[in-house]
């Protein structure tokens, strides 16, 4: 199941070995609609870049402080089910890409037990 929701995703596999890689988990390369809610109570619209089942890369509109903590909504929509992940992201680092257009990389904290399964049966 979670090959083929991946597929329909147009996901592709991705290892992205390099020297400087400190990843703790293989990162999937998916494009996914994202909602980052700041402490300020803020909504931005990102979009995913990859998904591991430790973090996630996103591009986003706005500047993130490193180090801040956000709520993050993942929306899939496969075969009919439309489906939320729910998550909380540290951002690791934010860098500017082009003029409104943030390379943001977050890991997950204090993931829940039912989210954690759902992220894994995804990426397996």
């Amino acid at each position: 199941m979670s090959a083929k929701l991946l597929e329909a995703l147009g996901a592709a596999s991705h290892s992205l070995d390099s020297a400087k890689e400190r990843r703790v988990s293989e990162r999937k390369v998916v494009s996914l609609r994202a909602r980052v809610q700041l402490p300020d109570s803020t909504v931005l619209d990102g979009q995913t870049v990859d998904l591991s089942k430790t973090g996630v890369g996103l591009y986003s509109p706005r500047q993130l402080q490193t180090d801040q903590d956000c709520r993050l909504t993942i929306e899939l929509s496969v075969c009919g089910e439309n489906l939320e992940l729910r998550l909380l992201g540290r951002v690791c680092y934010c860098r500017e890409q082009a003029a409104g257009r943030f390379r943001t990389g977050m890991r997950f904290v204090g993931m829940e037990a039912g989210t954690a399964k759902l992220l894994s049966q995804l990426l397996s």
